[in-house]
């Protein structure tokens, strides 16, 4: 049998110091005849590289390397996988477009995929650095994590990359992967063997940052062993017995598959709040109702903490928050694969659900319910309508001031990820459900009269006619089509005032009435054009 060895490092970037073990893995039967790939990426946790590319880059290696020997009529049977770290994403995310293609490049699924026989991962960190979710928090330096972390995040903002971005927790490299990995794998019929090496010392990496990997492999823990000295063998001239009988038993051993999980959820509910708001108003009724009408449900409700408006206005702070709805999502999905998903969110909870399901295409949920949505009118619901989603209803309002005027302001300001879509509604067709318009505010559907019908809509159940709703507000809508130009209209305002002060000599008090009074006739002309 002719046998492919691919070895993957961390963020060494080099397999040099796996010399020890694999001269002794060569001495072995089943692998005397090996040949040995090394990705030495070279790569670094503050390189500028994209870690998509540095997978890629993997993908095109081992194709190369399949294609070469295949040409010299002795194809490779058999390829195993060796990956540290970092090296554990980028060889799962391989061997996804190994066996899957990519869409996006055209690239077709790739013959050796199906030879793909193990990956034993050391160290993986396969749900990222630093997650946030109750598992993590049982890790030590939790203080060290959190400011690296929340330092990743803020470098994020500038203009230059780095790798560590991409490897954060809920970033979107992982979260695909995460979310790719766990549909693809439970599907295969003969899926590869996947190891998970874990020292006993290892401060970044915990049992649970195995969690994908359950359905199609094992853990194997090797006391003693740290982050980087899991590959050790040798050390200080000594070597390593039984921590080497241990990685044999990684590399050659038959586990037994796992029994699926049985379903302790038949869906899973997404409660999401918006700014100014928290867990204690609307969204326990709401979860009462849902545990009422879908009782196998699990209720997810936001933990992000309470988000201001002035929060909302900073586009890398509304971002961020972004990061904890991937993770959860995937936290959740892992540990109920076959779960249904929905999702009910109010506010800056529906720009966390339409920011990342354009992110991640295997983001899925069969009913969304959005309350004063804050995403733009012509967010693209039609491509997603089927595959990502299968029905949404949108509530709106007939005075809905942090939609209808905020977000419009906002959008004049250039910020064009968010929008007017929960005031004006979105694209007219028949999976997109508009109920419009509830007499308040922008909470105004989730006052207790209404709130059983989002959640009836939410658990697909028959729904009692409502009330007839009254229509818009002529004079709200005008203002909301208005507030688009009131950063213009300011400038503008500003600079008149300054020119009659300093070009006429008006007095400081003068220049100011008449900015604001051409302030006040440009907008009035404005918004009954």
């Amino acid at each position: 049998m002719k046998r492919l060895l691919v070895c993957v490092p961390g963020l060494t970037g080099s397999t040099t110091n796996w010399n020890p073990l694999l001269d002794r893995l060569r001495a072995e039967e089943a692998f005397k005849d090996v040949e040995i790939l090394r990705f030495d990426h070279g790569c670094r946790l503050l390189s500028t590289k994209f870690a998509s590319r540095l997978s890629d880059e993997l993908t095109a290696m081992v194709n190369g390397e399949c294609e070469r020997q295949k040409r010299t009529g002795v194809p490779y049977d058999d390829i195993c996988f060796i990956a540290h770290s970092l090296g554990a994403l980028l060889t799962r995310r391989a061997y996804l477009l190994a066996l899957l293609g990519d869409d996006r490049s055209g690239q077709a699924p790739l013959p050796w995929a199906n030879r793909v026989s193990r990956i034993v991962l050391f160290a993986g960190i396969n749900r990222g650095l630093f997650p946030s979710d109750k598992d993590a928090q049982k890790a030590p330096h939790q203080f060290l994590r959190w400011l690296l972390r929340r330092a990743v995040e803020l470098y994020g903002e500038l203009p230059s990359h780095l790798l560590a971005e991409d490897l954060l927790a809920g970033s979107d490299f992982v979260t695909n992967i995460r979310l790719s990995w766990i549909r693809t794998l439970r599907n295969l019929d003969s899926p590869p063997v996947i190891v998970q090496v874990l020292g006993t010392r290892d401060s970044i990496v915990t049992q649970n940052d195995g969690v994908d990997l359950d359905l199609t492999g094992d853990r194997i823990t090797l006391a003693g062993a740290n982050h980087s000295t899991v590959l050790d063998v040798e050390e200080h001239d000594k070597f390593h017995a039984q921590r080497y009988a241990l990685i044999l038993q990684a590399m050659f051993d038959t586990f037994a598959p796992r029994a699926k999980k049985e379903k302790t959820s038949e869906a899973i509910v997404f409660v999401v709040h918006g700014i100014r708001a928290g867990n204690t108003s609307w969204v326990r009724r709401a979860a009462e109702l849902v545990k009422k009408s879908l009782p196998g449900a699990t209720v997810v409700p936001a933990t992000y903490g309470y988000f201001s408006a002035l929060h909302f206005f900073l586009p890398f702070v509304r971002k961020k928050r972004t990061l904890w709805f991937k993770e959860t999502y995937c936290y959740y999905l892992s540990r109920e694969p076959s779960a249904t998903f929905h999702v009910i969110g109010h506010s800056y909870g529906t720009y966390l659900l339409g920011y990342s399901l354009k992110r991640l295409p295997d983001m899925r949920f069969c009913r969304i319910v959005l309350a004063g949505s804050v995403l733009p009118k012509e967010f693209d619901w039609t491509s997603r309508l089927g595959k990502q989603v299968q029905e949404v209803w949108n509530h709106r309002s007939q005075r809905d001031v942090p939609v209808a005027i905020l977000c419009s302001v906002l959008r004049g300001l250039g910020m064009k990820d968010i929008g007017t879509g929960g005031y004006y509604g979105f694209e007219a067709i028949p999976e997109i459900h508009e109920f419009c318009y509830y007499p308040g505010g922008h909470g105004a559907p989730l006052e207790n009269q209404y709130l059983p019908r989002l959640v009836a809509e939410l658990a697909g159940q028959q729904n009692a006619p409502c009330d007839q709703l009254p229509t818009e507000l002529e004079w709200f809508s005008r203002l909301s089509r208005t507030a688009s130009f009131f950063p213009y209209l300011m400038l503008l305002g500003v600079g008149v005032g300054l020119f009659a002060h300093f070009w006429f000599g008006l007095p400081t008090e003068s220049s100011v009435l008449l900015a604001l009074l051409l302030l006040c006739v440009i907008g009035m002309v404005v918004a009954f054009i």
